[in-house]
Formats: structure tokens, C-alpha cells, sequence
């Protein structure tokens, strides 16, 4: 899977997509969520998205996903060009790994062009996809 910043256009948010057709590397990033949700915001928890086996960042695109009890949603990481943090609860995280859920079935999804937003809690739109678009 891919992960790619899109600059806001006009009146459009900034996107953070992550894409890609594979149901396994889908799952992965369903387990780092369900992990995140379990471990209690009171925890030190987090994973680096595009260093997952099957990741990876375009431009050197990055998101460390945390669990924390604030929630931020995605945010750039001060200084760092295309760094991003997404900082959610525990509960934000099992509705995360819900959503995710389609994507990493073993079965093809109906529609490869099918998206869900993961996360709109922040400045910057979570989406995850089974294409470039959205």
C-alpha cells in the first residue's frame, strides 16, 4: 500500500491516502490499529504506517499513527516536510479498525475504486482506498 499527501485545492482539505488493492497489507494496518485501541491511552503506543511490510511513503511520506487520550487527527509533525502524526483515542481506533475491515477481507471488494474516510478529525483527512482517487 501507498501512503501520498494531497495539498488542499480551493475549498478541499488536505488528504492523507493511503491506497492500494492488497487485503493483507489492509489487515496489517487493521491489527496496528486494533493493537493501538487496546493498549489504553495512559500507554506510550504507536507505529510508524509506512515502514510496515508492504508500505510505503511517496516523497517520503510518513504517518506515525499514537494513541493518546486527546485527539488531534492528523497533523503535520512541525518541520519535517511530509511527516504526519495520527494521534486518536482508543475508541477512535476500534472505529479505525472497523472501517478498515472491508479492505482487508479476503474477498475482492465489489468496487476497486471504493474508499472510506478513516479519520476527518483533524486538519488534515485520513482516507484510505483502493485507487490513487477518491
Amino acid at each position: 500500500m501507498f501512503l501520498e499527501y494531497f495539498a488542499p485545492i480551493d475549498d478541499y482539505r488536505p488528504v492523507l491516502l493511503t491506497y492500494g488493492t492488497s487485503p493483507a497489507e489492509a489487515g496489517t494496518l487493521r491489527e496496528v490499529a486494533l493493537r493501538l485501541a487496546a493498549s489504553g491511552s495512559g500507554e506510550s503506543a504507536g507505529a510508524q504506517i509506512a515502514e510496515l511490510s508492504g508500505f510505503q511513503g511517496i516523497d517520503d511520506c510518513s504517518l506515525l499513527a499514537e494513541v493518546s487520550s486527546v485527539k488531534l487527527g492528523v497533523v503535520p509533525i512541525d518541520g519535517s516536510g511530509l511527516a504526519f502524526r495520527c494521534v486518536l483515542d482508543t475508541s477512535c481506533w476500534q472505529r479505525v479498525a472497523g472501517l478498515l475491515e472491508p479492505f482487508a477481507a479476503a474477498r475482492p471488494i465489489l468496487n476497486p475504486n471504493g474508499f472510506q474516510y478513516l479519520d476527518e478529525s483533524g486538519p488534515i483527512d485520513w482516507i484510505i482506498s483502493g485507487s490513487r482517487g477518491w
